[in-house]
């Protein structure tokens, strides 16, 4: 390998693993070491500690990876130390995740502005939301794209990040409390960069009759997602939706309608026939009135996900036929669906993308229909029993797929899911490790 030129070498490693990247490769010699530390190897790769991993470890991984550009601190609380230490030695970091009961200081905070300027993603924890002097901190990071907001029960100031933050495109702030002065400023100040908005779950005032129409000066918004009912309000939250017309992804919980009007007003006359993805969480009402609905008036949907609908049939997802986009599809937590339901599947040819979750419905006869579905680029599972799952006979029917994703499932084969991996090279796996361990596996079988 020493004639390889850099550019061939730095090929190679760009398939090795972390592990490798981190202990390995670069004790090998110099030249080695230097070819790995390259910006493009550690583009996708993010750093997670093992449960096993002391805050030693952590450090010890920060100083041989320099280029690291992603760190997901949000499984564990990790000592200020670990924190000095990314801030000094990770300049390249861009996505940082800390558990949401991380406590950080101004001095760490002021730290990571000042030495990792190209952080493009931050979640930001109960401690530091509720905290003024952090929050001016916070909108001093000039190339910070992304806030992810953790849960507060304490009222949050978002005026700092308003006028910070000039790079600003995304705010999840579904679980936060905010005045509704505050967000009204928020969205005037950032109305023209503005790509996301998860609205808080809890807003000052007279709720939805003065949230909603200050949504529409958002003209540049792409994505919203709603914590809350509408309330009586269906021609209010109609009209300001419909307005906004570069708006193609449209996510709510707890989603509450009075009558199919409502649901007319919302959706008729192709009002937001822009949408390219839709989801609906606790949507309890949800019947195949509301799917007749969606079909004719969204019929330029890509991704529909409907999660804990209860009134969720075979006969909805036979209706789903007739949207000639849909490539992507998220069930969960709907019990009346049958395999018969998902033979429907087989007949959109286009489909992508896969969620399956608690649909108890469901027996071992729609996992043999699952490699069926050729076109299938992603497949999750979520609170979903594995039993009898044909992991086997992937390799040879899903060649387009790329990723796998299980979070909390039980009757997991790891085994064959090893096994799946070493013949699948170009698959990507996550595994969460609640499914490990109910499977009998205590540590991580797939870093």
């Amino acid at each position: 390998m020493e004639e390889f030129p850099d550019e061939v070498l730095e090929k190679i490693f760009s398939w090795c693993t972390f592990q490798d990247l981190v202990w390995n490769i670069p004790d090998v010699n110099i030249r080695w070491r230097m070819v790995s530390t390259r910006p493009k190897i550690w583009e996708n790769r993010t750093f997670r500690p093992r449960k096993e991993d002391d805050d030693e470890k952590i450090i010890s991984v920060l100083k041989r990876c320099p280029r690291l550009q992603a760190v997901n601190f949000g499984e564990r609380v990790v000592a200020e130390k670990v924190l000095i230490a990314l801030a000094s030695t990770c300049a390249d970091l861009v996505k940082l995740r800390l558990h949401s009961s991380q406590s950080i200081s101004c001095e760490i905070l002021n730290e990571l502005q000042n030495k990792c300027p190209k952080i493009e993603y931050f979640n930001i924890s109960r401690e530091t939301l509720t905290s003024a002097e952090k929050m001016e901190i916070i909108g001093k990071f000039m190339n910070l794209k992304s806030i992810h907001s953790e849960w507060s029960d304490c009222s949050v100031n978002l005026k700092p990040i308003a006028d910070g933050c000039p790079r600003l495109q995304c705010l999840e702030a579904g679980y936060i409390r905010v005045e509704l002065d505050d967000l009204k400023y928020f969205l005037s100040k950032k109305k023209d960069t503005l790509r996301t908005l998860v609205l808080p779950c809890s807003i000052s005032g007279e709720f939805n009759k003065c949230t909603i129409p200050c949504l529409s000066v958002c003209t540049a918004l792409e994505s919203l997602g709603i914590h809350w009912n509408c309330e009586n309000e269906p021609k209010l939250l109609a009209r300001t939706l419909g307005s906004l017309k570069t708006l193609k992804s449209l996510t709510w919980q707890d989603f509450d309608v009075h009558s199919i009007d409502d649901m007319s007003h919302l959706f008729g006359n192709k009002n937001l026939a822009h949408l390219v993805r839709l989801e609906f969480c606790s949507f309890f009402l949800y019947n195949d009135a509301v799917t007749k609905i969606i079909v004719e008036n969204c019929p330029n949907l890509q991704g529909l996900h409907l999660g804990v609908c209860e009134e969720f049939t075979d006969k909805t997802m036979e209706m789903l036929i007739d949207l000639q986009y849909l490539k992507e599809i998220g069930i969960y937590g709907n019990d009346n669906l049958t395999d018969e339901g998902m033979k429907c599947l087989l007949r959109i040819k286009q489909l992508e993308y896969l969620l399956l979750g608690g649909c108890n419905g469901l027996t071992v006869l729609t996992f043999c229909v699952l490699t069926s579905y050729t076109h299938l680029k992603v497949l999750k599972f979520q609170c979903q029993s594995l039993k009898n799952l044909p992991w086997h006979t992937f390799s040879d029917q899903l060649k387009d797929l790329r990723h796998i994703d299980i979070y909390r499932c039980k009757d997991l084969n790891v085994l064959a899911l090893k096994a799946l991996k070493e013949k699948m090279p170009l698959v990507t796996f996550s595994v969460d490790e609640t499914s490990q361990l109910w499977a009998g596996y205590e540590t991580n079988q797939f870093e």
